[in-house]
């Protein structure tokens, strides 16, 4: 008696929280968007942790009337651990930037735009 092979349909998943535009997506266009959404949101969240950093600083010297502690290196004042912060989100901003332009920098050397990223077919 031959044994009877049934047919293999692939099972459908899809995830309702997703947009239906991304669950037609196959694996390289998926991949292209994936990429450009990943690299602008890491410089939307680098932004808004710049700018947070920064009023968290400018309260903190706002707040600390002056007091610059004792010694500088053992014991901090306020005013001191306020221009730490500032320090750090300046040179975080410079670090954002300084990626920004490298992104671009090789982009336009490669004539690669990472920001709307196509992987090329090959025909």
């Amino acid at each position: 008696m031959p044994y009877l092979i049934a047919q293999a349909h692939p099972l459908e998943i899809y995830n309702k929280a997703l947009p239906d535009n991304l669950l037609k997506m196959d694996g390289t266009p998926f991949l292209q968007r994936l990429i450009s959404t990943a690299i602008s949101l890491g410089f939307i969240i680098g932004a808004v942790i710049f700018f947070f950093m920064l009023i968290h600083g400018a309260i903190m010297w706002i707040t600390s009337r002056g007091d610059a502690g004792g010694h500088p290196v053992k014991d901090p004042g306020p005013l001191v651990m306020a221009k730490k912060q500032i320090t750090s989100a300046l040179i975080g901003l410079a670090i954002l930037l300084s990626i920004y332009a490298i992104i671009r920098l090789v982009g336009n050397i490669f004539t690669i735009d990472l920001f709307n990223f196509e992987i090329p077919t090959l025909t």
